[in-house]
């Protein structure tokens, strides 16, 4: 319920700030899509990976399902909004160490809120750790803040192709329907010893090579030519979770090629269209 409620704050004051601002929706959804990828890198390999702490969301039974969606939620949805609306306030006052400190507290506050409620659990953590990640960041965020908003030369497009593909084929596919959560499939290369790990971690890293691959090739690309590099985008999307399967490094549970097929063809048919949006590319 927690979850819920911080959501629900969250969400109100962000889209005052969105009034406020007169953001295009290309400018959200492109920092959206940058914060996700940011957070969510970092939060598998601390969360999954060295298992330092553990965000249960207090709403399914299975505590790995239930962390996972914690993460989900905290990844997709309440951080970047907290940052999305850090950032309109480092671009839109002088204040900037004043306002360093305060949303470094005003997490750390949250954090420790969090741990009283049991909604995060440590394992090999502490909360001066949380406080000096959060200082850092906020401090490297009130730099480039302008940047994420638009304000000033915005991040390179290849950057913001990687991150769609990340979140859109990423976040709608592989984190919801894949590992803990649904369980239609799950890696299993057996890199890690987890195989919580192993499979956030087989997830994230194909999806950040097909990334990076579409952010190298599709800016170089005529527009014309781009429904068909990103149809052949689609091919090695397919082709190579078909060869994982065929290896046995991934796992299908209730899924088949046929899924694995939709599964790459609606997220690559978004980001065709989004590259379309002329405010979505500048």
């Amino acid at each position: 319920m927690l979850f819920i409620i911080h959501i629900v704050i969250f969400t109100i004051w962000f889209m005052w700030i969105i009034k406020k601002g007169k953001y295009s929706w290309g400018t959200i959804l492109t920092a959206f899509f940058l914060f996700v990828m940011i957070v969510d890198l970092g939060e598998v390999t601390f969360n999954f990976l060295f298992e330092t702490y553990k965000f249960p969301a207090h709403l399914l039974s299975n505590f790995h399902q239930d962390n996972q969606m914690g993460v989900l939620l905290a990844d997709v949805v309440v951080i970047p909004l907290t940052f999305f609306i850090a950032s309109h306030y480092f671009i839109h006052s002088k204040k900037r160490w004043l306002l360093i400190i305060l949303f470094t507290i005003m997490q750390s506050l949250t954090e420790v809120l969090y741990l009283r409620l049991g909604y995060l659990v440590y394992v090999h953590w502490n909360i001066l750790i949380s406080i000096a990640v959060y200082f850092v960041w906020y401090v490297i965020l009130s730099k480039y803040a302008p940047r994420f908003l638009r304000k000033e030369k915005p991040f390179p497009y290849s950057l913001i192709l990687t991150a769609s593909v990340y979140n859109i084929g990423g976040m709608l596919g592989g984190a919801i329907m894949g590992g803990e959560l649904l369980k239609f499939f799950q890696w299993r290369p057996h890199i890690f010893i987890s195989p919580h790990a192993d499979d956030r971690f087989s997830e994230i890293g194909s999806l950040t090579l097909l990334g990076i691959l579409t952010g190298i090739l599709i800016p170089k690309t005529q527009p014309k030519y781009r429904p068909i590099i990103f149809g052949l985008l689609i091919i090695v999307g397919i082709s190579f979770y078909t060869f994982a399967n065929w290896k046995g490094w991934l796992l299908y549970h209730h899924w088949n090629i046929y899924a694995t097929i939709i599964r790459w063809v609606v997220p690559y048919a978004i980001i065709t269209w989004l590259d379309r949006q002329e405010s979505f590319r500048t």
